[in-house]
């Protein structure tokens, strides 16, 4: 909603100049005001989700690392969790630079592999949690 009268705040503004290099000044700066607001937001929601996954004892690492370590999945496993990334992913927020894998062993016979991803919305919606896009179980 802020991010909308920001905008109708603007071209208001836009409206009452005639000088149109002036008008434009004031639309870039809101427009970059709203980029950092959102960015914020974005970049706050992945520091709260990582320290709640860390409290729930996973082991969190961001998908970009994830995918070029030496990781125990199967490779058809891997080929999953990057097509569930590019289907469920926001990219307008990162993508997979802002996805991560968390994963804990379960029991004591497994490993429980999920991939987070930062909630796809309509353009112009600020996200606000994370999404998990697939799981995996590995056997021990």
């Amino acid at each position: 909603m802020k991010r909308y009268i920001i905008i109708a705040v603007s071209f208001a503004l836009c409206l009452l100049f005639n000088d149109k290099v002036a008008a434009q000044s004031i639309v870039e700066q809101a427009v970059e005001t709203l980029k950092v607001d959102a960015n914020q937001q974005v970049q706050d929601l992945i520091e709260r989700s990582v320290a709640r996954w860390q409290s729930e004892g996973y082991t969190v690492v961001p998908y970009t690392e994830f995918k070029t370590s030496s990781n125990p999945l199967p490779q058809e496993i891997e080929v999953r969790f990057q097509e569930n990334l590019v289907k469920y992913a926001n990219k307008e927020f990162g993508g997979e630079h802002n996805s991560f894998v968390i994963y804990k062993r379960e029991y004591y016979y497994s490993t429980v592999y999920i991939l987070q991803v930062i909630e796809d919305c309509p353009s112009g919606i600020i996200p606000n949690k994370f999404t998990k896009a697939d799981t995996y179980s590995l056997l021990d």
